[in-house]
This record gives structure tokens, C-alpha cells and sequence, in this order.
């Protein structure tokens, strides 16, 4: 896929939508992933690829795709381990630049100065679901809104437990999503030209000297060359 504004993911917006439309409207994750890739010009790069915590990059970007289109509205999230459009995600047709500014919609959904709770994990591995419903039980107070920050991967059925099915909102942030934000924001990061010496430029003139001195009493016969110059 083409390189365009905005996380990766939100490249997969429409395609989502259109996997379960061919697929009459309902259908498990493995289903809109296979539908996905036979249907969309996807790199083997793309599609073999893993995150640190061994989850396909892939699969990733669409349950990103997912996550995003259901707080939109456009899926339904009542049933668990089936994706299911909702009649507004029927009728919706994205274009790139529609797909992002809805992603910025809710990503910047959160009401400034609202309380905001955040938990950060350090893993080798991917948060399960009993982390993420134990942190939707800790937004006590009058909390709203989380967001749940870790080193390593969410499963699946993380993801489906910050969906939730109350009024609480949690963002989940894993080290894809934190590598894009940083380098969207520029935080950390410096960006660099990387020139390499073109070889086949200096090959004409490039000649065997087969013969060199030195004048005579200019340098000491300990520094005198003792092979030939190229």
C-alpha cells in the first residue's frame, strides 16, 4: 500500500469496511484479514512482518482499522471475536483523506481538561485482557478516560476488553502505535541523509601506479612506500 498521511492503519479504514460488506456484513477477524489480503496490493514485507511481541504487523494495522472504526460507530462491538457493520458502516465509503480526519476526530476526541487516568507496562509480550479490565475498574472518580501504554503488544481479546460496553473510553497505545506518535510529533527522533559512495563513478580513474619515487633525501627510508599506489 501506498505511503499517505497519517498512522499506517488508517490505510486500512475502507478496506475493512469493504471485507465485511463482501462478506455480508458479519464476520470473524481471520475472515476480514484474509479478505483483506487477497483483495488489496499488500507487500510480502507487509504481510510477513511481526512486532516485537511476535504479532503479525498486518494484523495489527486492521485491528487497529477496527478499533478506530468501531468507536466511530461503523462496527459493531456488542458480540465478541465477530465484527459486525453497523447500518452506518454499511453506507460508508472513505476516502484516504475522510478516513483520517476521522481517526483525528477521535483520537483528539478526549475533552481538554478532563481527568485522564494512565497506566504504562513494560512487556516482552503482548497485555492480556485481565490487565485492561483491571485498569477500566481502577477509572474511579469521575474518570472517563484512559489510556493503557505498553513496551510490548495487546491480544485481541484486550482490544475487545477497552472497547467495553460503558461510557468509559480507553486508548490503547503499543510500540508501533509509540514509534508513529514519535516520529508524527517529532518527539525523540532527528531525521538524517544517509549518502553512500557510488563506486562505479571512481572505477576510470582509477590506475595501478607501477612505479614511484620519492626525490631523493625528501623523506627518511623508513616511510618510504614498499608497495604500489592505487
Amino acid at each position: 500500500m501506498a505511503s499517505l498521511k497519517g498512522p499506517k492503519f488508517v490505510q486500512y479504514f475502507q478496506p475493512v469496511l469493504d471485507g465485511l460488506r463482501a462478506l455480508v456484513s458479519s464476520a470473524k477477524p481471520k475472515e476480514v484479514y484474509s479478505w483483506i489480503a487477497s483483495h488489496q496490493d499488500i507487500s510480502p514485507a507487509e504481510m510477513e512482518g511481526t512486532t516485537k511481541g511476535g504479532q503479525s504487523k498486518f494484523e495489527n494495522k486492521v485491528g487497529w482499522a477496527r478499533f478506530y472504526l468501531a468507536k466511530a460507530g461503523l462496527i459493531d462491538t456488542e458480540q465478541r471475536g465477530v465484527w459486525v457493520l453497523t447500518e452506518k458502516g454499511r453506507e460508508a465509503n472513505l476516502t484516504h483523506e475522510e478516513a483520517y480526519e476521522l481517526f483525528r476526530e477521535i483520537h483528539d476526541g478526549f475533552p481538554r481538561g478532563a481527568k485522564v487516568i494512565f497506566q504504562c507496562k513494560r512487556y516482552k509480550g503482548s497485555v492480556p485482557p485481565s490487565d485492561v479490565r483491571n485498569f477500566r475498574g481502577s477509572m474511579t472518580g469521575g474518570i472517563k478516560h484512559g489510556i493503557f501504554l505498553t513496551t510490548g503488544t495487546f491480544t485481541k481479546g484486550a482490544k475487545e476488553a477497552a472497547g467495553g460496553d460503558d461510557e468509559k473510553t480507553i486508548e490503547l497505545v503499543d510500540i508501533d502505535r509509540l514509534h508513529d506518535l514519535l516520529v508524527e510529533e517529532g518527539l525523540g527522533v532527528r531525521e538524517t541523509k544517509a549518502l553512500e559512495i557510488d563506486r562505479t563513478f571512481f572505477k576510470p580513474y582509477q590506475k595501478k601506479v607501477e612505479h614511484f619515487e620519492f626525490a631523493s633525501g625528501l623523506l627518511p627510508e623508513s616511510v618510504q612506500p614498499k608497495h604500489d599506489i592505487y
